[in-house]
């Protein structure tokens, strides 16, 4: 399992930190905790995201 850091995944996204951070919120994405206050996120979660949210709507989530 690779994992990536906040800001690869806000860059493969094209949104921000507070964004990602409600889509975690709300469970949407899945965060894998390193520590007590490391963060990494599943390339494979990422992924799974962005193919259920693509929707054919041109990148409008």
């Amino acid at each position: 399992m690779k994992l990536i850091k906040t800001s690869e995944v806000c860059e493969r996204l094209a949104i921000g930190r507070t964004h990602l951070h409600n889509l975690v919120r709300s469970g949407k994405i899945k965060p894998v905790h390193i520590g007590k206050r490391g963060v990494r996120y599943s390339e494979a979660e990422i992924e799974r995201y962005i193919r259920e949210n693509s929707g054919g709507q041109g990148g409008n989530n």
